[in-house]
């Protein structure tokens, strides 16, 4: 029986979140009784607008990741640990041994805690699982108990159901995303966590009433407040600081005013797409289960085509370089991770209500929670990678770490228990 189900779930595995998302989404259409036809261009619509997001995503890591080397090798100074990137560790979530049972264990989980009425959020981000699944791998690694890790991991999976409903608020009031949830560990938690930071921030004088948004900047300056306008500037000016010439300044302040106004329109085209799989799940409770709601549980990216969110994430990359060598006991360089701010930035601009001032000190507390997180995390992140044997040639026997991993306020409470009861 194992045999069989196995390869059924590295086959969802192996979809990748740009096929795997749209998939259940066609059969949560059926279930809704939405029809075929409905169904198929719902999941189709969200497919593009998910490979759109992520195309603009990956460009924008080639726009900046360059730059945000040169920033390093110019300003930097010696860094412990080399910053791997997201993309590393997921590989190396996913082939874990917690990585290869959770895929059941997430969805079993998570219709309990449907049906029980403890969560809104029916999750189709399976991909980020592995969030979860590394902070088991963490807890097992440092406590050397595989049981340990697979019920820490289920415990961050299910709590961030939670923490969809109880930032659901924000997708809705901010982005304006209709009965849809934020799903992934680490992310969303900055939605509950950044409260207070902008509590703080709002008592600073001068700036609770003062107010800075896109949309303002737009109506007030014309073509100069845009946020294609914005993008160019910034890029323009992290062009030159990090001793590019003038003419490759010059094309990223155009890569990045790209990013500016394409992301927005990504965003729209997979809202097209969810918005009659939302208005099919509220129907369908509606006869089954009167008075109920449901949330559909998305990868957070659908958040990154905000303006601000966009505009403090680019400005951020310098910020976080410099903050990583400025702040003492940081050992980890931001490198593969700098775009990942973005992720980290829409929930201060949410939570900020677009204020561009407020959001971008919001996410500058933020990103020092992250450095010192990260420096705190890297060794037995370090020892994940290296026990893997998954890392490519040119980073074996190198000091890895996943810098974002310093974002996850779960790492940092899994790196913590697992020292506490293994003796670490």
């Amino acid at each position: 029986m194992f045999d069989f189900i196995m390869p059924v779930f590295e086959a969802i595995y192996n979809l990748g979140p740009v096929l795997m998302v749209p998939a259940i989404l066609l059969l949560l259409g059926l279930l809704f009784g939405m029809g075929f036809k409905s169904s198929l261009r719902a999941a189709l619509l969200t497919g593009i607008g998910f490979a759109g997001v992520y195309l603009i995503l990956d460009f924008f890591l080639g726009a900046v990741g360059d730059v945000g080397l040169a920033l390093g090798e110019r300003f930097g100074g010696a860094t412990t640990f080399f910053d791997a990137g997201w993309s590393a560790f997921a590989a190396i979530g996913w082939a874990s041994n917690i990585g290869l049972i959770f895929i059941p264990i997430g969805i079993l989980s998570n219709l309990v805690l449907l049906a029980l009425g403890l969560t809104k959020v029916l999750n189709v981000n399976i991909w980020d699982y592995w969030e979860s699944i590394i902070a088991g791998v963490i807890v097992q690694t440092l406590t050397g108990s595989f049981a340990f890790g697979l019920i820490f991991a289920t415990i961050v999976h299910m709590f961030n159901l939670k923490v969809g409903d109880w930032t659901q608020h924000l997708m809705h009031d901010y982005f304006g995303f209709e009965g849809i949830a934020s799903y992934a560990a680490g992310y969303a938690e900055w939605g509950l966590i950044g409260k207070p930071i902008v509590w703080v921030i709002d008592r600073i004088p001068g700036l609770k009433k003062a107010k800075i948004t896109p949309e303002e900047l737009t109506e007030k300056y014309g073509v100069f407040g845009e946020p294609i306008f914005i993008g160019s500037v910034i890029g323009l000016a992290m062009g030159l600081l990090a001793g590019e010439t003038v003419g490759a300044s010059l094309m990223l302040a155009v890569n990045l005013a790209a990013v500016m106004y394409v992301q927005p329109k990504m965003i729209a085209i997979l809202m097209e797409g969810l918005v009659p799989i939302s208005e099919g799940a509220q129907k369908f409770l509606e006869k089954k289960a009167p008075g109920r709601d449901l949330y559909i549980g998305l990868d957070p990216a659908i958040g990154t085509g905000d303006a601000t969110a966009l505009a403090v994430s680019i400005i951020m990359v310098p910020v976080a370089i410099f903050l990583a060598i400025a702040l003492p006991g940081s050992k980890v360089m931001p490198l593969g991770d700098l775009t990942f701010i973005v992720f980290f930035s829409m929930w201060a601009a949410a939570l900020c209500k677009g204020d561009l001032v407020k959001s971008f000190l919001t996410t500058t507390v933020f990103v020092i929670f992250c450095v010192y997180a990260g420096s705190f995390t890297a060794p037995v992140m370090n020892q994940i990678a290296q026990e893997s044997g998954l890392l490519p040639p040119e980073q074996a026997g190198m000091m890895v770490t996943h810098f974002a991993n310093g974002f996850y306020p779960h790492s940092l409470i899994a790196t913590l228990v697992g020292m506490l009861f293994g003796g670490g």
